[in-house]
């Protein structure tokens, strides 16, 4: 479990009286383009199994207002498909609620269209959320209180085997071949305290320049691991402008793990070999626990 950031203007009754705006995306289809949900025989790229496959969205739908004409879509088979959407589901989820995605202009309209659909259990389980996070200051690094938001607990465990999804999904769009199903893929939840210096940081190393989809709802952005495997990239990977998520594949993938397992043994957190172990993250926080925005 991972601590989840509310903005503080979110409140169960301001969720409730928003109303809800449904807006879709314009599509032109070609008359000999194949039919929606129709399986043919291929590859998968999320396993690379051999099965019967369909075309997946690599961002997911549920976290847009408004899609792009030319959405990425991928080869994918059933199995995976089911995995993923899972995990899409709790993105949604994530980024419209943490602290810094929730400033986005389509994210109280999702929540209210979370709040109107017809899964009572996610419903319920955001208004209990809501109700019942826990009300902490925000403060900079010197103690001064810059506001006030809600602090609650967010298993990001399906949402990283997504993201491990979505790199590989990404991998084929912009490289044209698939990432071998043996190759490791690594995701780093970066927390939005640490989301602008870790982009500032890295960018005087490499350019980093996104490419966006639907209201940069999705952003994202690629690059080569030089002094590694020809099968090393890093990803950029954006949600409403803040939420981010480094992914890296190859050695480097393997790397990353080392590195995280490291930290979190300086930590003195308890040895345990559990993806959802693994994926814990470290956030900054003062003496009284507080959360910190660190300069930028």
């Amino acid at each position: 479990m991972c601590g989840l950031w509310y903005h503080n203007t979110l409140s169960g009754q301001r969720a409730n009286d928003v109303s809800l705006y449904r807006q879709q995306g314009t599509f032109e289809v070609s008359k000999n383009r194949r039919k929606k949900g129709e399986q043919k025989q291929g590859t998968c790229v999320y396993c690379g199994k051999e099965d019967l496959i369909t075309r997946d969205h690599v961002f997911p739908q549920v976290i847009f207002l408004e899609l792009d004409k030319q959405m990425i879509t991928v080869p994918a088979c059933d199995d995976c498909q089911k995995i993923k959407r899972l995990g899409d589901r709790d993105l949604r989820t994530l980024i419209i609620l943490d602290v810094g995605g929730s400033q986005h202009p389509d994210a109280m309209t999702l929540v209210a269209r979370m709040l109107d659909e017809s899964n009572i259990r996610l419903r319920l389980w955001i208004q209990k959320t809501i109700e019942t996070a826990k009300e902490v200051d925000l403060v900079t690094d010197t103690g001064v209180i810059v506001g006030k938001v809600l602090e609650a607990d967010f298993n990001k465990d399906r949402v990283m085997v997504s993201q491990e999804m979505t790199v590989r999904g990404l991998y084929y769009h912009e490289k044209d071949k698939m990432l071998p199903a043996d190759c490791p893929v690594h995701i780093d939840y970066i927390p939005w305290q640490l989301a602008p210096r870790f982009i500032q940081q890295s960018s005087a190393l490499t350019r980093i320049d996104p490419k966006t989809k639907g209201n940069n709802v999705a952003m994202w952005s690629s690059h080569p691991v030089p002094n590694f495997d020809d099968g090393s990239t890093a990803w950029f990977i954006w949600y409403n402008d803040w939420v981010l998520f480094f992914g890296t594949t190859g050695m480097a993938a393997k790397l990353r793990q080392e590195q995280k397992e490291t930290a979190l043994a300086r930590h003195s957190w308890k040895s345990d070999t559990s993806r959802a172990s693994r994926r814990q993250v470290i956030v900054p926080r003062d003496l009284e626990g507080r959360p910190i925005i660190p300069p930028q």
